[in-house]
């Protein structure tokens, strides 16, 4: 199961296309970051990996991930910050907080399956 948290719901819907391309998985969509912890808080199950934006509504992305990397519940679970940013100071800020790594929006789609391709990839055998 995939989670992605991201308030776009454009950039939402061809995420998840995306992302059922490369993986024939479930792919939940959360638009803000209260109810996605809402939802890890009662899960049963943890996501295989969460896409996180970072500019999302309530708490932003680069505290969601602090949070969720400070969680001994959700610290394991990948985490690929999903974001528009070019500020190379906070892409620096996610992967050393714990992001496992950084991919812009604005890439094409075609280039979006295979960066989610290689996501596949490096969680399956890590």
């Amino acid at each position: 199961m995939v989670m992605i948290i991201d308030d776009d719901q454009d950039d939402c819907d061809i995420f998840r296309d995306a992302a059922m391309q490369v993986a024939d998985c479930k792919c939940h969509c959360i638009n803000d970051s209260r109810k996605a912890l809402s939802i890890l808080d009662r899960a049963e199950t943890y996501p295989n990996v969460i896409f996180l934006d970072i500019n999302i509504p309530v708490i932003d992305g680069i505290s969601l991930l602090k949070y969720l990397k400070g969680d001994p519940r959700f610290s394991s679970i990948p985490i690929v910050m999903y974001s528009t940013t070019n500020n190379p100071a906070e892409i620096e800020t996610c992967l050393r907080m714990g992001a496992n790594r950084f991919i812009k929006k604005s890439v094409s789609y075609q280039q979006l399956v295979r960066t989610l391709s290689e996501i596949k990839q490096e969680i399956m055998s890590g």
